[in-house]
């Protein structure tokens, strides 16, 4: 499991607590857990997928993308229609929370090896 740095989860918790009943009223602090989850996963996508997504296109290889959201597409939808009977919309949250960092660090780990194999063979 990877750690969440402080400043995330203190900004994380602030958000719950305070701009979520503000700016979308009283009615959605029964789903201030569903945020939450997808806040984690956010950090995710700014972590990993926004980086190394871009990158994979800058070295020549959108077709990496695409095989990584087609899968995570597919893993989405097998994922609610198992999680979202039993745990409502925490389950559909965790289930996209959860893409959202498999997607990024697939993408990183494609990434580092297109990389280095790219650079491999230039070399030679």
């Amino acid at each position: 499991m990877v750690p969440i740095p402080p400043p995330i989860k203190v900004s994380a918790i602030n958000i719950k607590l305070r701009t979520l009943p503000g700016s979308f009223g009283e009615e959605y602090i029964n789903y201030s857990d569903s945020f939450l989850i997808l806040i984690f996963g956010v950090t995710g996508i700014f972590i990993f997928r926004g980086v190394y997504g871009n990158l994979l296109s800058s070295i020549g290889k959108m077709s990496v993308n695409y095989y990584i959201v087609s899968i995570a597409i597919l893993i989405n939808i097998l994922s609610n229609f198992y999680l979202i009977p039993i745990y409502g919309i925490k389950g559909a949250a965790v289930t996209s929370s959860t893409l959202m960092w498999f997607t990024g660090i697939a993408s990183w780990v494609c990434f580092n090896y297109l990389y280095k194999k790219k650079t491999t063979e230039k070399t030679k």
